[in-house]
């Protein structure tokens, strides 16, 4: 029977790669893969961030949990043979002071998964290197996770930039505070917030369907 999120995030902070592994590899016996990285690794690293906004585990340990984690989500998730069989490209990063990569490559693999090629930035890009970035692979799509929880203004002002310098570029918004930005996604037809792993599947399909809004 496979261990909870919560167990699973102590592997990650005891550092037993191994064992994560294990677990990781068990799961997969009963789930699939965007279920295994939504609903088993996701939580399992929020926990690991609970506890730290807590103050019961230490910086060291969530560096710790983050390289345990990264170790055991590239061992775990399949490799793809086809990286562009959808013609279509997104540009990844973290927005400047987001210093979390793993929900980045998280993203990537689904996206891989569904034949798009991926360039990732990615943590706290500054919004010039950002900028560079999008000019020079001009991607049908740019995600952002935006490490900023509450603080909408910086929020505001880098992804005013960032529309204003690619205006025909759609923006997905995404971290965990990413749904504290809806405002956004109300203000523009240019942003969309996807505050779940699961949804970007679901984002993917309406995309292949062709029942998305487009950017104006």
């Amino acid at each position: 029977m496979p261990i909870t999120p919560e167990q699973l995030a102590h592997l990650f902070l005891e550092g037993k790669e191994d064992e994560a592994f294990d677990a990781v590899k068990a799961y997969q016996e009963t789930y699939s893969e965007i279920e295994m990285l939504e609903e088993f690794i996701t939580p399992a690293m929020y926990e690991v961030g609970f506890l730290w906004e807590a103050n019961k585990i230490s910086v060291a340990d969530e560096h710790l949990a983050t390289g345990v984690c990264d170790f055991v989500l590239t061992a775990a998730v399949k490799p793809r043979a086809k990286t562009n069989s959808s013609g279509k490209t997104i540009v990844l990063f973290g927005a400047e002071n987001e210093e979390h990569y793993l929900g980045l490559k998280m993203v990537a693999a689904v996206f891989r998964a569904n034949g798009w090629q991926v360039y990732n930035m990615g943590p706290n890009m500054p919004i010039a290197d950002a900028i560079a970035g999008v000019k020079r692979w001009e991607p049908d799509v740019v995600g952002v996770s935006t490490g900023f929880a509450r603080n909408e203004e910086r929020t505001e002002r880098y992804l005013n930039r960032l529309m204003a310098a690619s205006p025909k570029t759609e923006i997905i918004l995404g971290g965990r505070y990413s749904r504290l930005h809806r405002k956004f996604e109300q203000d523009s037809r240019q942003v969309t917030v996807i505050d779940r792993l699961e949804n970007v599947n679901s984002w993917l399909r309406q995309d292949e369907k062709g029942v998305r809004h487009a950017t104006s």
